[in-house]
Formats: C-alpha cells, structure tokens, sequence
C-alpha cells in the first residue's frame, strides 16, 4: 500500500470539516489520542475545554457565624466575599450554563433561590434569629452540602465556606465525613476545584478547641483564608476554572494570574481533554521506519510512518536512532492538577481489516501496565517507547494499516500531595491553637486544613485506585509493505 493509499484511507471517513465521523473510524480507547480541531472552528484544538454542558449550576452559600467576618472586614478595594456572593452567576452563565441558582446551608440547606446575591451579602442572614435552638448559623453541614452534590451529577455545584467544620451531630469527628461523599463524587468521574484566597477579616472566629471537649471563639482583624469549591465533570470544572480567570473582577483575575489565589484541581484524569500534539512521536532517523508526510481529513491529524523490512540496517555499526515517544514531558498535565502519583504504561499494536471505516482487530500488546522508575520531588518518571523497526518487523510482516496506540495511566496519587502544599501555611492543628492564639498574626490560619486536604488526596486516591484510566498518550499510523 503506498503513502497516498494510506492517506485515502484515513480521509475516507471525512463529514466535510468537523472530523466527527473521521474519529470514530477508530477505536474507542485509541480516539481521545488523535488530535481533534474544534467543530466549526477550524483548526482550533481545544484541549483544554468547552463550553460547560451542566444546565443548572447552584451556588452553596456557607451561612454560620463566623461568614459575617468577611463582610466586616471588606473594604472597596478588597471585597472577595462580596464579589464572590455577586459575581459567580455570571461566571457560571458565562462558562455555559443556562440556570444558576443560590442555596444557603448551616445546619441545614435551603430551598433553592433564584438572585439571591443581595441575601448573602446581608449581615442578617449570618445572625441567629429566634434563638439558639433554631439558629441556622450556629453549625457549618458542609458534609449536607457535599452527600447532595453527591447525588446531582447533571450539575455544576459552587461552595463558598470558611471550611471550618464544625458538625456537633458528626459522630466520626471532624472532616472525616467528607470522605464518603468526595470518594463519590471522585470516582463518578468528576472533578473538585478548590481555590483559597486571604480574604479582609473584621469578626468572631468560633469553635476553636480550647482543650478536651472546650471551645473557644475569639475576635480577629485582619485576614482568614476563604474557600471557593467547583464540582462537576472535568470539562465544566476547567471551563469554570478558564471564566474565573477572565472575571471581570479585578480581584479575582489579577489573584489567579499572580498566585495570590491558590488552587488544587482534584480529578482522576489530570490529562488534557483531548490530543494537544499532532506529532506526538519524536520521528527518528531509522530508514525501515520513517515518518511520511500526511493529508488527512481537516478535523483529524494523525502521524504517519512507513515501514520497510528491507531498508532495516541489521549490520550498521551504530545504533539507528528509532522513533519514539516520551511521557511525560512539562505541559502533559493538566495546569494546578493533583497530578503526583504512581503511572504504569501499555502499548498496543491494531491491524485495520479491510478498507471499511471502524473495522480494526487488535493484534499484539506491545507494553502490558508496566510500571516505571519514579522521578525526583514526587514526579512519575519518564517512560520512552522506542519505535525499533527489528522488533516490530515479526509484527508488520503483513502488508497494510497498522496502528499503534499507547497511554499512561495513573495507579495512585501521593499523600501528601506536592500540589497541596501550600495549604500548611494556612492550616493549624488542635494541638497549636494555643499558640496561634497567643501569637497572632495578621493572617489567622484554618482549623485542620491540611487535614482536609489528606482527606481529599485519599478520596482521590480512591477513586484512582478503583477508577483509574488513561491520562497521557499517542496514536500513530503504520503503513507496513511486508
């Protein structure tokens, strides 16, 4: 079969410009590697993400005591609490979604609210009403807000909170309850986003452990990390989290841009949506495998080779310099992902059965989930391929289309996550509230926060460990003359 033959095929599946029907001449498991432009968009590929398709996005409003601090402490420069409360609407229909609604939780969750912006921005919602038995601010459920994001996929869910658990009816303690709904909502294939910002403070911080069973409350001026969660598929998380970038509130955009706002993205895929290289494959020097110049339908690229028995150099004096792929490289990785872990490596050999778009047989696994060496400061390593025209020519033997396709797919996540460290400098312990107490300091850190950061890489460790899947890797096409 010639170059040009190899190219017919490829194109024959062609729709005319969008490469819908041209990826799915391939398999499944081999598509998400092949590179895709954007329907109607050229030869745009959005790798990152798309318009969100969750309908209705809702925002959970953290309504205990200690939220009316934000409020106190603002100022008209630095108003995050406020400009959260008021703006994520327009984030969120700005992302994509056609419904955005409010809920607030305590001990409990309200009914759902439509422009509920001024609400949570009145200092009465965040004072008890009517005593202390029915005061809605005197508990945070976050754990409430998390079992029903839990069981509502079809959204995208926003929480704004303090993340200081305080659940007197919890009777595992803590964060901890968390863990079955994070596990959950993880394994569904969804993604956590969770940004913190040092937000003005001007109020009473409650429910500090004072020894034993005590608590304490103290008054604070001056700054306390506020929390702002995203959950939903990783395409409307990253959506969300791209919108969030471009706000149009000065505080927010210029805080994600400089760091200033820190943020974890919590996923079992931290891999691109889609193919972000059209030649993933470094080509090589070897003359019985050689990249070939491709025309392939105008949505998809694939990279192409030809390979020749009779051009393999069996008795060269020096190594052939074989094509190959390497994994992973710096930009593999999805931007402020969980990514640090365990990844294991497959490589498969595909035969195409006759001309018909779709009809492939897989032949041969080249690399079975093979794990490999771990890199330095958490990094997974790199795993190369070599494309060796000796060893594959047993494979090829036959004249046509081959494909071969290979991922790395994640086995674990590490804990603690390198990803999560800055979290320790807003975090303290039981143990050390007497000192932050007795030491204070312009920032007053977050109760257990790295806590509930371990409690997060568990969940996703989890969900990895039962879930887990591809997350980097190439698909290229071999032209075999036997």
């Amino acid at each position: 079969m010639t170059t040009a033959a190899l190219a017919t095929l490829v194109a024959s599946c062609g729709d005319g410009g969008s490469g819908k029907l041209g990826i799915s001449c391939f398999p499944d498991e081999t598509q998400r590697w092949i590179w895709q432009a954007s329907e109607n968009e050229g030869d745009r590929n959005p790798a990152m993400s798309e318009p969100i398709k969750a309908e209705t996005s809702t925002i959970y409003v953290d309504r205990s005591a200690s939220m009316l601090g934000y409020l106190r402490g603002a100022d008209n420069d630095n108003r995050p609490f406020q400009i959260l409360a008021g703006n994520l609407p327009v984030v969120a229909r700005t992302a994509g979604a056609t419904k955005v609604q409010y809920r607030g939780f305590g001990v409990n969750i309200s009914e759902p609210m439509t422009d509920a912006a001024a609400t949570f921005q009145d200092p009465a919602t965040y004072r008890c009403a009517g005593g202390s038995a029915s005061c809605e601010s005197k508990e945070s459920h976050l754990d409430k807000v998390l079992a029903m994001v839990a069981e509502k996929p079809e959204e995208l869910a926003i929480v704004i909170s303090d993340l200081w658990y305080d659940n007197s009816m919890d009777s595992m303690g803590g964060p901890t309850a968390l863990q079955e709904p994070l596990t959950r909502i993880l394994q569904s294939g969804r993604a956590v986003a969770i940004y913190g910002i040092e937000a003005p403070f001007d109020g009473t911080i409650y429910d500090i452990p004072a020894g034993g069973t005590a608590e304490t409350s103290v008054s604070h001026k001056g700054t306390h990390p506020l929390f702002l969660l995203a959950i939903g598929t990783k395409n409307d998380v990253l959506e969300f989290d791209l919108q969030l970038e471009r706000s149009g509130a000065r505080t927010i955009r210029e805080g994600l841009a400089s760091g200033a706002i820190k943020r974890s993205i919590f996923t079992v895929d931290p891999g691109p949506l889609k193919a972000r290289k059209r030649e993933p494959v470094a080509p090589g020097a070897d003359p019985a495998f050689r990249q070939v110049p491709f025309e392939t339908h105008p949505g998809i690229k694939i990279q192409q080779f030809q390979f020749d028995s009779s051009a393999i150099r069996r008795d060269a004096k020096l190594p052939v310099r074989s094509a190959s792929w390497t994994a992973p490289v710096d930009d593999d990785f999805l931007e402020n992902t969980v990514w640090q872990g365990e990844y294991s490596a497959s490589v498969d050999l595909w035969r195409r059965d006759g001309d018909k778009c779709g009809k492939w047989s897989k032949i041969s696994t080249l690399v079975n989930d093979t794990p490999f060496e771990r890199g330095e400061e958490g990094a997974p390593g790199k795993f190369e391929y070599g494309f060796d025209s000796k060893s594959l020519a047993g494979q090829l033997k036959r004249s046509g289309v081959y494909m071969i396709s290979g991922e790395l797919s994640r086995v674990s996540v590490d804990t603690p996550n390198p990803a999560n460290a800055w979290a320790e400098e807003w975090s303290f312990t039981s143990d050390q509230a007497g000192s932050v107490q007795a030491d204070r300091q312009e920032l007053f850190p977050t109760l257990n926060l790295t806590e509930m950061m371990r409690i997060m890489e568990n969940a996703l460790r989890t969900a990895t460990e039962r879930n887990g899947g591809g997350v980097i890797g190439f698909t290229v096409l071999v032209n075999s003359e036997g």
